[in-house]
């Protein structure tokens, strides 16, 4: 993740037509996070005007390069006021690039700053932008889920127990993570890869996702079809499970019998 200084520098003065300016400049900020190319908080910069700094999964998001259709439209019309220009003020570690991909998951856990999309290839996250679009030509869906389940992971960390709340991030058939299930399907649709759901785990898991031991492993029981999932090793010598049948993930169970 990397911030970065982001800066529209009128054209010409404004005065008369500066609502209109400033509207469509709020516009495009807001659509450059839905297409992923910003994350996170935008930070005003109070030193410059029309200056603000911004989280970008890569440093060359911003780039006209990576505008979804949206964006593009909106950036031709903020064009019309502005000249825009960005620079690094930190630098961080990119996203995935690969232009090939063995899996994707489809992680509850990476909070509402990333992307919660990671690439089983080399184990990063996978910008929006550099993902193919939805029907309707953007992720709103995808934001949507990502905010209501990190909000209901932050309701469940303020209780000692609450029913439910945990049945809603633990139950596969909850409407929250059905929401979510459908936006991996969606996305698998459109890709050549398997795209996996992973199943959120607090300590009630177990109840809801029973294990079973196989040879020395203890494996996680798809919820939903009851068969054990394959280990499936992945980036970094780590291993995930998975059902390829139903399109569920979930983190390796690390306890062995010896």
């Amino acid at each position: 993740m990397y911030l970065v200084e982001f800066r529209f520098t009128p054209k010409k003065e404004l005065r008369a037509q500066e609502d209109i300016a400033t509207s469509r400049l709020s516009w495009f900020l807001m659509l450059c996070k839905y297409s992923g190319q910003i994350i996170g908080t935008i930070e005003p910069n109070t030193n410059a005007v029309y200056v603000c700094n911004v989280y970008t999964p890569m440093r060359d998001s911003l780039d006209k390069k990576n505008d979804l259709p949206f964006v593009a439209k909106e950036r031709a019309n903020v064009e019309e006021f502005f000249e825009i220009s960005y620079r690094v003020l930190v630098e961080g570690d990119d996203g995935c690039a690969c232009e090939s991909r063995s899996g994707v998951e489809m992680w509850t856990e990476k909070g509402a700053m990333e992307s919660p999309f990671v690439c089983l290839s080399c184990g990063k996250r996978i910008p929006l932008y550099r993902l193919p679009m939805f029907e309707d030509g953007s992720f709103d869906n995808t934001l949507a889920w990502q905010e209501a389940f990190c909000s209901m992971i932050a309701l469940n960390d303020t209780v000692y127990y609450d029913e439910f709340t945990s049945n809603e991030l633990l139950l596969h058939t909850s409407k929250l993570n059905q929401r979510g299930y459908d936006v991996a399907k969606r996305l698998k649709a459109r890709m050549d890869c398997p795209v996996y759901y992973r199943l959120h785990e607090i300590d009630e898991t177990e109840k809801f996702q029973p294990r079973e031991w196989v040879g020395n492993n203890n494996v996680r029981v798809c919820p939903a079809c009851q068969k054990v999932m394959r280990r499936l090793p992945i980036a970094d010598e780590e291993t995930i499970e998975v059902c390829d049948e139903c399109g569920y993930s979930s983190a390796e169970e690390t306890e062995e019998i010896w």
